[in-house]
């Protein structure tokens, strides 16, 4: 079986008036490399051949009858036919390779010399040249399919040049963010460019640019906000890096909307807030737990009943160590219980004070869920020291 790494072989065309250079060439140059070799006795052959067949390069004599193969490189280029394009002559003169090359030809050799050599010098010019197209097509291939896919992202994306300021390349998204036409966002002077920035926001944001373009680590994640073109402000999450943008140092950075995402967290802030001020005017102590039992809020009143002030509770005590030995492997057990996603009520502890006195409470929690997930313990604790006294 046939590997399916095996090269391909180069199809050549080759223009050449006369038939005995046209036999010994292909001869030659079947012996010294993997070609498929097809000839033409002058250019309007050539350019049947061209246009009913698929061919890798072309290997072309000077002086040809009717039409020589400068008039046969300049036709092809102005049909924007860019195939590899090799002058092969016995016309040494500097004037003729000056124009073949200007023309667009790949490369251009003199017939004149040892066959060995000079076939070596031939094929080695049509293996480079037509490799050399190949990899540029791939190239420009991958570029535009690059472009498109950056052109079309949901994610806004720029790059922006410093002296002066300015936007090298922009995205549809980052322009539809700012309510801008391709064309206006590209023409945005220095200063309109700054003013997309927040003003509270923008001394940090130009700052951390201008360290990244003279290299320094500077976080590459972060948040600010923006200024549209109506006028209203949105925040904008971006991700940057150091990049060469045709020949020059830039920043690349991509950008999400995270307006909605704020406006949620404000709003969860605020109930928060609001729950908090709540809890601490309660009769009853209300603490939160994180999952390994360390308390991570503590209202007023139960800084009140235990004695304990907010930066003792800050620096990391755990609720059981509130509990008293002979409860405390039933409270673990309630604990791990509030953990797996269920309630525990009205169960009966004797907690500790800060200064090691103890009191009667009845504890209840719930497990905090988050995200369909258990991220701690909230509960409530009503002393009935004095309950308990009364029934006594």
């Amino acid at each position: 079986m046939a590997s399916s790494n095996k090269k391909s072989a180069i199809r050549v065309l080759h223009v050449d008036d006369d038939s005995s250079i046209r036999e010994i060439s292909k001869i030659i140059l079947l012996d010294m490399g993997c070609f498929e070799i097809e000839d033409a006795c002058c250019v309007d052959e050539a350019f049947k051949k061209l246009s009913t067949g698929q061919y890798d390069a072309v290997i072309s004599d000077y002086e040809m009858p009717q039409k020589n193969g400068l008039d046969f490189l300049k036709a092809l280029r102005e049909q924007n036919n860019l195939i590899p394009f090799v002058l092969f002559t016995g016309k040494g003169r500097e004037d003729v390779a000056i124009q073949a090359l200007n023309l667009g030809a790949d490369r251009y050799l003199n017939k004149h010399g040892s066959p060995e050599v000079v076939y070596g010098e031939l094929a080695d010019a049509v293996n480079k040249t037509v490799e050399r197209k190949k990899s540029a097509q791939l190239l420009a291939k991958s570029e535009s399919k690059y472009r498109m896919l950056v052109r079309e992202s949901l994610q806004g994306m720029a790059i922006l040049q410093p002296a002066p300021l300015r936007l090298v390349f922009s995205n549809a998204a980052i322009e539809k963010i700012f309510g801008y036409s391709h064309e206006e966002f590209m023409s945005l002077s220095p200063a309109e460019i700054m003013s997309l920035v927040y003003p509270e926001d923008r001394a940090a944001f130009f700052s951390r640019m201008e360290r990244r373009l003279q290299g320094e680590a500077v976080e590459s994640l972060y948040e600010f906000r923006a200024v549209r073109k109506d006028g209203s402000v949105i925040w904008l999450e971006a991700l940057s890096n150091r990049v060469e943008y045709e020949g020059q140092t830039a920043v690349q950075a991509i950008f999400l909307n995270i307006d909605s995402r704020k406006k949620t967290e404000e709003i969860v802030r605020k109930s928060e807030q609001r729950y908090r001020e709540l809890a601490n005017f309660l009769p009853q102590i209300v603490f939160e737990t994180d999952l390994t039992g360390k308390l991570t809020f503590f209202n007023q009143k139960g800084l009140e009943i235990t004695g304990f002030t907010r930066e003792e509770l800050e620096k990391g005590v755990n609720m059981l160590s509130f509990v008293v030995p002979e409860h405390q492997k039933r409270a673990l057990e309630n604990t791990m219980k509030a953990l797996s996603g269920k309630e525990v009520l009205d169960m009966e502890y004797t907690l500790y004070k800060k200064n090691g006195t103890t009191f009667d409470a009845i504890v209840s929690a719930a497990p905090i869920i988050s995200e369909n997930k258990v991220n701690g313990i909230r509960g409530l604790v009503i002393d009935v020291t004095g309950i308990k006294k009364s029934e006594k």
